[in-house]
């Protein structure tokens, strides 16, 4: 791998992603990838492989690995640095090119992009108060804020629009005093949202007055940071309720029954999906049952990782 990558000007750690498409095994994705280089069948003839009834040549390295350089030198042609272009032989080009849009990033570290679709060194999967569909769809009302998401998405779109004005600066506090004031008033509604305590507001917009609180004060102060966190959420795209029919791994899902972001029975219906799936009710909690009901959360846990 490494002299072919060398000869065609691709960097040497892009090795590292045959490592993580198939762990250097010719291995068959549930979704029909093959080879060590992950090519599907009907992609790997654009790139000069040959797969037929008598041949696949996605199995023989030196003409995957070709391949593989052709895609990744097209794709950082078109995406602008190497980082972008092995984000999109994961995703594809029309994958990555979507979340570039809706999130308005450019550069990989800033965007939030998909998971590994195989985890087989998974063996329990530990899901808290969240749900496996972010945004409210037809079929699905237990998205993030429940009934209230178009409101309070609206108010994060605006803040993200606000933050996009001024994204030449490099952090929350150096923002100019009336998108200060304009940023810490969304934030505080946000705050009260999500935390289910409307009292949260006034005592939100008094301590972001002072430009030195944010940074102090909010777990995420960098523009860019705050701008993906915004993007990722109100695109609302993440939705793994289809890939947890398919987990074959024991689900512990502890549900705080009071939680103000994500309707109760939205968390329970994940047992429709995964196979496995055990309830565990947080009758007093809300988003956080590690706070609100400390002795269960770590009795509970304590049975979730000494399961065998």
């Amino acid at each position: 791998i490494e002299p072919i990558l060398k000869k065609n000007g691709v960097p040497d750690d892009i090795k590292y992603l045959a490592v993580t498409e198939s762990e250097l095994m010719e291995l068959v994705s549930p979704a029909g990838a093959s080879g060590i280089w992950q090519f599907m069948k009907t992609t790997a003839p654009s790139y000069g492989l040959e797969v037929n009834d008598e041949i696949d040549e996605r199995y023989h390295l030196e003409k995957a690995t070709e391949a593989a350089c052709q895609y990744l030198k097209k794709a950082k042609d078109k995406f602008g640095d190497w980082m972008l272009a092995a984000a999109s032989y994961n995703m594809g080009e029309g994958g990555l090119a979507k979340d570039m849009s809706a999130q308005k990033m450019s550069k990989y570290f800033d965007l939030h992009l998909n998971r590994e679709t195989g985890l087989p060194g998974v063996r329990r999967y530990l899901h808290i108060d969240q749900s496996p569909c972010v945004g409210n769809r037809p079929d699905w009302p237990h998205g993030l804020f429940g009934l209230r998401q178009d409101e309070l998405f609206g108010q994060m779109h605006r803040l993200a629009d606000l933050l996009d004005e001024h994204a030449h600066l490099g952090h929350l506090g150096e923002l100019p005093p009336s998108a200060r004031r304009e940023a810490a008033s969304t934030l505080a509604e946000v705050a009260a949202a999500m935390s289910g305590r409307p009292l949260l507001k006034p005592i939100v917009r008094h301590v972001l007055a002072s430009p030195g609180q944010w940074s102090r004060r909010l777990p995420l102060t960098r523009l860019d940071d705050c701008r993906a966190y915004l993007r990722a959420y109100t695109v609302g795209s993440h939705d793994y309720r289809a890939a947890l029919r398919h987990c074959p791994v024991p689900v512990t899902v502890m549900v705080g029954m009071k939680s103000p972001l994500y309707a109760p029975a939205g968390q329970m219906a994940i047992a429709a999906y995964a196979p496995n799936a055990r309830i565990v009710r947080f009758h007093r909690s809300g988003h956080v049952p590690l706070v609100d009901e400390p002795l269960k959360f770590v009795r509970e846990l304590g049975r979730f990782l000494n399961a065998g």
